[in-house]
């Protein structure tokens, strides 16, 4: 582990990533998913985790729960240390009785989530008889007033609900329900807005606030959306190319955004200025197959040098800007316009 891995830790942490590289093995190719990321959370934090879709985000939180795809997915260096054990090397028994119990995931889509064949209460009961030796009366009743917890209307009735009777917005509370059910130290929320209208996304992340204020969990909060994660993140990690290119406290990101990505994605959020003619970032991202030997992004960068196509940059701090770091070779100074 670097010194710059190091720096990422801290005796407050919830769960430490070092170094974690994933990659997805197919039989004539082999992609890069994540690439040697090191992050902290600390207990009771929320972090943005931000980027393209493609960036790497999900395959983190996947490494994390130990839920890769497989047999594909391999976790090939790095390490995940969460309540004192690395994640990643502990047998599926081991992980099961840490997901749901101790680390929750909330997903994008509830209906890929959700068994279709069984009512929403069933599902919570078993999440809960999986971990505590409840007898299925009282799992009901805890699940019951779960459901009341995340605003579900007669939740008593809904318990018998199925999947498709509900709405989108309502499936999602029940994810969060059954996420939250066992009081978890840790939930990883991955995009759990998108498929949501705009009403229904500010209520899904109101709802995870209150939640993780109430049960004092950490929360990895997982998007391509910078204008969510400025309403809720303590800080913010971008993610490019499997690869953390800037992490800083939210309002320092936003005032003050080094990596010509980070910048790219800032201006093109809409506002009232910016409604007519959105800003694109040209190009695509990189094929994860090859690594890039330089910067990955440097086929995308208006800045792009010599250096940055040959040489692949580090992540350093910022002079002066406590907790903020970016890589780049040629950092310009951010223009809103």
């Amino acid at each position: 582990m670097t010194s710059r891995d190091r720096a990422e830790s801290g005796p407050d942490s919830l769960i430490d990533l070092r170094g974690l590289s994933v990659e997805l093995r197919m039989r004539k190719r082999t992609v890069h998913a994540v690439n040697a990321v090191s992050l902290s959370l600390a207990k009771e934090e929320t972090l943005g985790l931000v980027g393209e879709s493609g960036s790497g985000k999900t395959m983190t939180a996947l490494a994390i729960m130990g839920l890769l795809p497989a047999p594909f997915g391999k976790v090939v260096a790095g390490e995940v240390i969460f309540d004192g054990k690395d994640l990643t090397a502990l047998s599926d028994s081991e992980l099961r009785k840490i997901r749901g119990n101790q680390i929750s995931m909330v997903f994008q889509e509830p209906m890929t989530s959700l068994d279709p064949l069984f009512s929403i209460g069933s599902q919570i009961v078993e999440a809960i008889r999986a971990h505590r030796d409840l007898d299925r009366q009282a799992a009901k009743e805890l699940a019951v007033s779960m459901l009341e917890r995340v605003h579900i209307p007669s939740p008593r009735q809904r318990f018998d609900s199925y999947p498709h009777e509900l709405s989108g917005g309502m499936r999602q509370r029940a994810m969060i329900a059954m996420a939250l059910i066992l009081q978890p130290e840790l939930l990883l929320a991955d995009e759990p807005t998108t498929a949501l209208d705009v009403t229904v996304q500010a209520q899904i992340l109101d709802l995870i606030a209150e939640l993780k204020s109430e049960l004092r969990m950490g929360v990895l909060l997982i998007t391509h959306n910078l204008a969510v994660v400025r309403e809720v993140a303590n800080r913010v990690a971008v993610m490019y190319a499997g690869e953390i290119v800037e992490i800083a406290p939210t309002e320092r990101l936003f005032e003050d955004p080094r990596h010509p990505y980070t910048q790219g994605l800032m201006l093109s959020i809409p506002t009232s200025r910016r409604v007519a003619h959105l800003h694109v970032i040209p190009g695509r991202p990189p094929d994860l197959t090859r690594l890039a030997t330089g910067c990955p992004f440097a086929p995308r960068c208006p800045y792009v040098t010599n250096r940055c196509e040959s040489e692949h940059p580090r992540l350093e701090p910022v002079s002066g800007a406590d907790g903020h770091s970016f890589r780049c070779w040629n950092p310009q100074a951010f223009s809103r316009t």
